[in-house]
């Protein structure tokens, strides 16, 4: 029995010790401050244009009342201290959006400039081609300038599907090399007929519908513009896909940013976060009920305690890694396309996209026998309409300096008057290129790797908001004063000891995971454009070639089952099979009516061919003096 009563006594003397010790504890954090007020007039200036309240005391009131910022005197009310709460959530708001608007603007504005650039790249690659089929493929024009419009519109209208890709994230692997290619083949089947009929198998009245029909499905068969297609479709898809997903990684950086701003500032976490907000209202206003000037800031120390107290709460470093991963891969691929200009990066893919397709154009010429062989094999002979072919220009018209012609949807400029263009060797002055320097640079600066994980300190180091000095001038939560309690360290398990939030265990927004998820899905697009090489050659292009890059194997003999070739036919090795790239060599005769054997192309071809030569040759005069006046131009 004494033995009981003893265990009860000291139950009893623990209990009350413990009681003792709890009100002790939130007596400390809730007492009333002493202070010395003597007026208010230090902090009127400051309430007053906050419109919290139409009355602010000109002398210090009773402060027992109020919840958070309890003191002897106070120079607030209950009113306005429930106003200051509700002022200073959108206060850290506003916080946030400022330490984030300059990677967001950075992010958003070099997207812009990438678009614009590259927009007006396509539009002069547009006119130029215009411009090449109006002065040296006169008979074609007309009826080329709708397959080339419709060419460079879809590869634009790719381009600016990147703005869905920050909500629709593209497939990993994604398809968009297939996509392209085909845009590229596309064109080239297009313009076959017109190549055919204007510049290989000549006719003065047009082929019927359903001739041009089966010529543009027998193209990829017959390859009559060799390896041309393929390499510039190899090029494009490199290009444009990287730079496809250069502009979905910034638009999305700037999105994720932007929904974070708005995801702390919602009211969906008010219940969990009203601590937090408390912490605020003690950190920033509070000094001020107190009659203390704006000159004394919070203890840095103390700021760190409470923003990493709100922001672990609202789970904001959740997102650090995935950010700092994807941007990191971001940057890579920002140096990769700036490096990228003068080698077959965008820039260098647009400014010669037209000399290239006429290289495919004078292919087409070069080999016309031939490919008029394989034509009879695909479609028989040529079926016309009758009467004159719509499309054709009056011989005697030729688009002199100064003078334009004008057709539905398009302006050709003489080329004598077009605008000038920046050569390559000019590349690192494009506006482009000083928007990713300057991308590089203020990533660089802004320490924006480690955005979610240092923006506590971000916020704490303005000196507008906390106080930066090593000093003792500060306000430590209850005076002016040096800060002594432990600084907590980022992070959930850490934030469990902050001695100014009490930790609320919440699960993290679900929004917060998905912008996650979309920032890893990103890093992988991303990475697979810095690891991609040369191989997106679509099986539509090589099923026809042989072991080489050569276009041999598509002017086989199809009767020749060996696969041995007509004694008659071009001799073609087993390189690149395409014309020599010097427009001087193209009209040279010992390199366009020469082959291995000594033979000219008339004598290899025979009688049939003797019509091609005149036309090969003055087709080919008149594209270099058109391909060298662009050039300058």
């Amino acid at each position: 029995m004494e033995k009981l009563l003893n265990f009860v006594l000291v139950s009893v003397w623990c209990s009350l010790v413990s009681s003792a010790d709890l009100h002790h504890s939130l007596q400390s954090r809730f007492n009333l401050v002493e202070n010395n007020i003597s007026n208010c007039s230090s902090v009127k200036p400051i309430f007053e244009p906050k419109n919290i309240t139409t009355f602010v005391p000109d002398k210090p009131i009773d402060g027992s009342p109020l919840l958070v910022c309890r003191s002897r005197e106070s120079c607030c009310t209950q009113d306005m201290e429930s106003n200051l709460k509700r002022l200073v959530r959108k206060d850290f708001q506003s916080l946030l959006h400022h330490s984030s608007q300059t990677v967001q603007g950075l992010l958003a504005t070099t997207a812009a400039t990438l678009q614009e650039h590259v927009t007006s790249l396509a539009q002069q690659s547009e006119n130029k081609t215009l411009t090449l089929f109006h002065e040296a493929y006169k008979r074609m024009f007309t009826l080329a300038t709708e397959p080339i419009l419709n060419f460079y519109s879809s590869l634009l209208t790719y381009l600016s599907r990147a703005s869905t890709g920050v909500h629709t994230p593209s497939n990993i692997p994604s398809d968009d090399a297939t996509v392209l290619e085909r845009i590229v083949s596309r064109f080239f089947a297009q313009l076959f007929p017109l190549v055919y009929h204007h510049a290989v198998n000549y006719h003065s009245t047009d082929f019927t519908p359903e001739y041009k029909n089966c010529l543009r499905e027998a193209s990829p068969e017959i390859l009559p513009f060799g390896d041309i297609p393929r390499d510039i479709a190899l090029d494009v898809a490199k290009s444009f896909q990287e730079t496809k997903v250069l502009l979905e990684a910034l638009l999305l950086g700037a999105d994720v940013l932007n929904t974070t701003d708005q995801l702390m500032s919602s009211g969906s976490q008010s219940t969990s976060l009203d601590n937090c907000y408390e912490a605020l209202l003690r950190l920033y206003y509070c000094p001020r009920c107190q009659g203390l000037p704006s000159t004394i800031k919070p203890c840095n120390g103390y700021c760190l305690n409470v923003m990493r107290g709100c922001l672990t709460q609202q789970r904001a470093n959740d997102l650090d890694l995935p950010w700092n991963n994807f941007l990191i891969e971001t940057e890579r691929l920002v140096k990769q396309t700036q490096s990228g200009q003068e080698h077959n990066g965008i820039e260098e893919v647009l400014r010669t996209l037209t000399s290239r397709i006429s290289d495919g154009v004078m292919f087409a010429s070069m080999h016309g026998p031939l490919i008029e062989k394989k034509v009879k094999k695909f479609c028989g002979n040529s079926k016309l309409t009758p009467g004159e072919p719509p499309g054709n220009l009056p011989e005697d018209e030729r688009l002199e300096p100064g003078v334009s012609v004008v057709l539905p949807g398009v302006t050709v400029i003489s080329s004598s008057v077009a605008p000038r263009h920046k050569d390559r060797s000019q590349a690192s002055d494009s506006p482009l290129v000083n928007q990713l320097s300057l991308f590089l640079d203020t990533i660089a600066a802004t320490q924006a790797r480690g955005f979610y994980a240092n923006l506590a300190e971000a916020l704490c180091s303005d000196e507008n908001f906390a106080e930066t000095r090593d000093t003792a001038e500060c306000w430590n939560g209850q005076r002016v004063g040096e800060y002594t309690k432990t600084l907590v360290r980022p992070g959930v398990d850490a934030q469990k000891y902050n001695p100014e939030l009490s930790w609320t265990e919440t699960d993290p927004d679900p929004k917060i995971r998905q912008l996650s998820d979309k920032l890893r899905h990103m890093r992988q697009l991303v990475l697979s454009q810095l690891s991609q090489t040369n191989t997106l050659v679509s099986e539509s292009y090589v099923r026809n070639e042989g072991s080489g890059s050569g276009l041999q194997p598509s002017f086989v003999d199809d009767d020749d089952d060996d696969g041995s070739r007509d004694p008659d036919d071009l001799d073609q090795g087993s390189g690149s099979g395409a014309i020599p790239n010097d427009i001087d060599q193209k009209i040279n005769p010992s390199i366009t009516s020469s082959n291995s054997n000594g033979k000219t192309l008339s004598e290899t071809t025979g009688a049939a061919s003797s019509h091609y030569t005149p036309l090969v040759l003055v087709t080919i005069a008149a594209v270099t003096a058109t391909i060298r006046c662009l050039t300058l131009h």
